[in-house]
């Protein structure tokens, strides 16, 4: 498909449906034009990962304000998970992403050695909301099944939050739990490469 639609030198934005992305200049054409030097090929950033404000999984519509709806931002990752935060955010098209639990370029892929980037880039994730419990289960059922090594890690997830009441318990040391408010509006590492990007009023809802 990038084959088809892309040039090589193009650039990719690695994003999942329940993800939003935050861009120090709140506009990402912006962003990666000012990122787009030679061989600087990769962005990535890491998951902030989004909790309704009474714990509990739900539905999101399109009335809510996101913001308000979801205000905690959790480390459930790298917390309860114990997986890596990283996640991809975008590349250039002449390089491999990785494909499911990859949250990086595909290591095998010669072509992706050596290859600079940078990162801080935030991922609000909206994973936790509606049915979640119900697609753990399945999950964790299914990768049982067939050999998968992430059915275990999905399991003790589903068997916490089972615990917790079918719900994450922001209180509780694992989430590591914060107003996603608290977060610094650009990231350090951005900041000094690019001196130039200025930092707007915060867009994510």
């Amino acid at each position: 498909m990038l084959s088809l639609g892309c040039r090589m030198h193009d650039w990719v934005v690695h994003v999942d449906i329940d993800e939003h992305h935050e861009y120090p200049t709140g506009n990402i054409r912006q962003f990666l034009i000012a990122v787009d030097q030679p061989r600087l090929a990769v962005v990535t950033g890491k998951f902030a990962d989004r909790i309704s404000y009474d714990d509990r999984f739900r539905p999101i519509t399109a009335e809510e304000n996101l913001a308000e709806t979801y205000p905690y931002a959790c480390n459930i990752t790298r917390g309860i998970r114990n997986s890596n935060p990283s996640k991809l955010v975008a590349y250039k098209a002449f390089l491999v992403a990785g494909s499911g639990d990859f949250h990086g370029l595909n290591p095998y892929h010669q072509c992706n050695n050596n290859r600079r980037g940078i990162g801080g880039i935030r991922v609000h994730h909206f994973k936790y909301v509606d049915d979640v419990m119900e697609e753990m289960h399945y999950r964790a059922v299914t990768y049982r099944a067939h050999g998968v090594t992430q059915a275990k890690e999905l399991q003790c997830k589903y068997d916490l939050f089972a615990r917790w009441g079918n719900c994450v318990c922001v209180e509780c040391p694992e989430p590591a739990a914060s107003s996603w408010r608290s977060y610094p509006r650009l990231n350090v590492l951005v900041r000094k490469r690019y001196p130039c990007i200025s930092t707007p009023k915060p867009t994510i809802h």
